[in-house]
This record gives structure tokens, sequence and C-alpha cells, in this order.
């Protein structure tokens, strides 16, 4: 992954929590990373800002479940 393109999405969400366009960019960087990585930091982060999102939420279960299919 981009740590620079990483860092510089969480700036921006940093900045504006409601900044879709970041949110989707970050989202995109982290997929195929370990979602242990970043389920408090990104996705808790982003489904308490969006919390009625159910595209965000799904985005979420699918890393959820694709890393657990992976380690098991």
């Amino acid at each position: 992954m981009d740590r620079d393109k990483y860092e510089e999405q969480l700036s921006a969400i940093l900045e504006n929590k409601y900044d879709t366009e970041a949110w989707h960019k970050i989202l995109r960087l982290v997929h195929n990373e370990p979602v242990e990585n970043y389920r408090e930091n990104i996705y808790e982060h982003l489904v308490a800002v969006f919390p009625t999102s159910g595209k965000f939420w799904k985005v979420y279960i699918e890393h959820e479940v694709l890393f657990y299919s992976l380690t098991h």
C-alpha cells in the first residue's frame, strides 16, 4: 500500500469527516490489507460517521469476510 496516499486521505478525513471522496480512496487503499489493521481506526470510525450507509457497512462486512476466509 502507498503510505503517502494513505496519510493524505487520512488527513483529509480528519479535516472533514464527511469527505466521502477521501473515505472511498482510503477504503480502496486498505482493501487488500488485513482488516485487523484498519478495523478500529478506519472501519469503526467510518460507520460511526455514516451509521445508516448500507454501502459503507457492506464494504466493511465484505472486508471482514474476505479476511476471515483467508485466515481460516
